[in-house]
């Protein structure tokens, strides 16, 4: 009986240190995914305040923002709309 009693225990102690992983991982992409959208926003808007100004650029200024801004577009459609917030809801098939 004093045996069965301390497995179970030490599953439920197993389990709470596998719930406090998960818990900490969980907050670590939320952190993760919090930082990755304010790069997102402080890129699209150094690219628009650069947009703004654009016809004051050197030729040597206009081709290396043209290719910063297909940097940018490359990487946009290579993530996709993952979250679905470019675009109206997606119709769920059920």
């Amino acid at each position: 009986m004093l045996h069965h009693l301390a497995c179970r225990i030490r599953a439920a102690l197993h389990i709470d240190v596998l719930e406090d992983m998960m818990a900490t991982a969980k907050e670590q992409l939320d952190s993760l995914s919090t930082r990755v959208d304010d790069l997102v926003n402080d890129v699209r808007a150094a690219l628009d305040a650069l947009r703004a100004d654009r016809e004051n650029f050197s030729d040597e200024g206009q081709a290396a923002f043209d290719a910063l801004d297909a940097k940018v577009s490359a990487f946009d459609t290579e993530v996709g709309d993952a979250d679905g917030s470019d675009g109206g809801a997606v119709p769920i098939n059920e």
